[in-house]
């Protein structure tokens, strides 16, 4: 009789739980069908690529108009001209609207180049057909020759040094994930328990970090 495959840690269980629920969280806030972007952790690396920054742009673009807006219409501001602006600061493009998240504290740095070096590998996959055969690390090296992708990568996978090729999606999705659920809570504060003004974003407790990014 064959045996069954061992199950995974407990823990790790755990874990993952957390993370198929930011992932629909993301999909039921997105307004698509759930598995639209849980998808991502199977399909190909062009697919994923190209999921991944076609879901971050309309949250960055969302995170930047909510914060615009609830500042700038808050009564001791009360600036008329708060949705044009964020139109205007829509209008611009991604590389643009992820600096002023950013600068403006919405993400942090880390989280800013992660959405970069997406854009990076996708751009790099879009402009040339023949590279959509090719896996997330072999586009990596052929945008950073020098260091054959290892910050492109350390990037994506929110990792010291570089993943294995194989291990590369798990850690990508994962990252994904810990960051639609960064901006969801940025574009929809939860209310502070101990009172306050209507800027204030309470404290939310959140897992920070993945089980291989312990020191």
């Amino acid at each position: 009789m064959a045996r069954k495959p061992a199950a995974p840690p407990r823990d790790l269980q755990d874990f993952q739980e957390e993370i198929d629920q930011m992932i629909a969280q993301a999909e039921a806030h997105l307004g698509v069908a759930h598995g639209t972007i849980a998808d991502v952790a199977e399909d190909s690396d062009y697919l994923a690529i190209l999921k991944i920054h076609a879901t971050i742009e309309p949250l960055i673009n969302e995170l930047l108009k909510e914060n615009i807006t609830r500042v700038l219409k808050h009564p001791k501001v009360s600036f008329p001209g708060a949705d044009a602006l964020a139109e205007f600061v829509l209008a611009r493009n991604l590389d643009e609207k992820r600096t002023l998240a950013v600068k403006s504290e919405l993400i942090d740095a880390r989280r800013s180049e992660f959405i970069r070096n997406v854009a990076n590998v996708r751009n790099r996959y879009a402009h040339n057909i023949k590279n959509i055969s090719l896996s997330i690390p072999k586009v990596a090296r052929k945008i950073s020759p020098k260091d054959n992708g290892a910050a492109i990568l350390r990037s994506l996978s929110n990792l010291k040094q570089p993943p294995s090729d194989f291990s590369l999606r798990i850690f990508l999705y994962w990252n994904f994930a810990f960051l639609l659920s960064e901006v969801i809570k940025g574009i929809k504060p939860p209310a502070w328990k101990g009172g306050g003004g209507i800027l204030s974003t309470g404290e939310v407790g959140e897992i920070s970090q993945t089980p291989s990014e312990e020191e």
